[in-house]
């Protein structure tokens, strides 16, 4: 009696663990249709593919021999080892992790365009490196930090910029905020990087910040497992943490944790999701938070760029509040507090005097024609952005 309940459990535990590998597809997991816009999720999609075979193996010899795993599991009261064979295990696991390491290594870099010799703050803004490997000093060189708008943008400015000698480094990337653009500058600064101007195009990414309760809302964006992360790399106030951050197995394990914690918990927790707001915590952006966290890291670009004798340019954040593709706006709240955000924080911007140049960007925002949805533009939106700054630029 006592076997064949045994056997039904692990014929049951089988089934559970085939259900399990099925569950843990890619496709399952990363069904949100605009994750990949927002991070490159090859690296732990093969880890979930690795998951989710051997899940399906050991459900299939469950299923397939059940007596063997009865004996199996009998057989471990009376397992026992020598210190040589500890040794040898121990050996092996560590010979393990470091080939899924160095395996990690390898496809990381390879995705982003990166040395295996990459560091942890490379490991999370890849285009860092790609500025410093290419980086002269004989143009005037301009750096750009923002979000999606000026990374698409960069094309357009890059062709009239060459032809006055101007020189663009594209540090812009999809979803980040000013706090990301600070961290980058910063970098690039401790590392004696000179830049003739800077361009700071920010305004709609820190909105997504404000879908939380206010008491969960952190001014460092550490209520988001994307920021936690940034964050104790950059700080660089533990050695010894930043040392394994540095690690594509711990960062590959814990991007695969946060993305299964924030399709389980997150609704009851302060962590929130990096890509499309909580519907249930949309609520809470009407209540505009992160003013003041864009104000410092706005004032603190401001200041290194004072103090490298560097230009900041900052166009006021054009928008279109009737865009033609009204749906595309959900990805950073209720539509109203998308627009109480960006409004709030092109005040910052304006209410700022002397730090840096501005840019009115009204000609652009008061023509629906130029906007493919409620912030990213069209060629010719593009081409009208792209003129104003080259002309800013030229003018000084």
């Amino acid at each position: 009696m006592k076997d064949k309940c045994l056997k039904i459990i692990i014929l049951t535990i089988g089934v559970i663990l085939i259900l399990c590998s099925l569950i843990f597809n890619p496709y399952v997991i990363f069904k949100a249709p605009l994750v990949g816009k927002f991070e490159n999720l090859l690296y732990i999609k093969i880890y979930v593919i690795f998951l989710e075979v051997l899940l399906c193996l050991i459900g299939i010899s469950f299923l397939k021999k059940p007596e063997r795993v009865i004996e199996k599991i009998r057989d471990i009261k009376h397992v026992s080892f020598t210190k040589r064979e500890f040794i040898l295990l121990l050996s092996s696991i560590a010979f393990c992790l470091v080939l899924l390491e160095f395996l990690g290594r390898i496809l990381f870099a390879s995705t982003n365009s990166l040395p295996l010799s990459f560091s942890s703050k490379e490991m999370i803004y890849p285009s860092l490196y790609t500025v410093t490997k290419n980086y002269t000093d004989r143009y005037t060189n301009v750096l750009l930090v923002g979000g999606s708008v000026l990374n698409t943008n960069s094309r357009t400015l890059i062709a009239p910029g060459k032809d006055k000698g101007i020189h663009f480094y594209n540090l812009a990337h999809p979803a980040h905020t000013s706090l990301d653009s600070l961290y980058k500058y910063q970098y690039l600064t401790s590392k004696k990087y000179k830049f003739d101007f800077v361009i700071f195009y920010h305004g709609i990414n820190e909105v997504r910040t404000n879908n939380i309760q206010k008491e969960f809302f952190k001014e460092d964006y550490s209520h988001y497992y994307y920021y936690r992360w940034v964050n104790a790399t950059f700080k660089e106030e533990q050695p010894t943490f930043n040392f394994y951050l540095s690690s594509t197995l711990i960062y590959n394990s814990y991007h695969l944790f946060c993305k299964f914690y924030g399709m389980t918990s997150f609704k009851k927790k302060a962590f929130v999701p990096f890509d499309i707001p909580a519907p249930e915590l949309s609520q809470f952006g009407s209540e505009i938070k992160s003013e003041k966290s864009f104000r410092k890291n706005l004032m603190k670009i401001a200041e290194i760029a004072h103090a490298e004798n560097a230009v900041l340019i900052v166009p006021i954040f054009a928008f279109h509040p009737f865009p033609p593709d009204q749906k595309m706006t959900s990805i950073w709240g209720e539509p109203k507090n998308v627009i109480k955000g960006i409004k709030r924080h092109n005040q910052v911007i304006a209410q700022i005097k002397g730090k840096y140049i501005t840019i009115d960007t009204s000609i652009i925002s008061n023509d629906r024609g130029n906007f493919e949805d409620i912030c990213h533009f069209t060629s010719k939106g593009n081409k009208i952005f792209s003129d104003l700054l080259i002309q800013t630029i030229l003018k000084m």
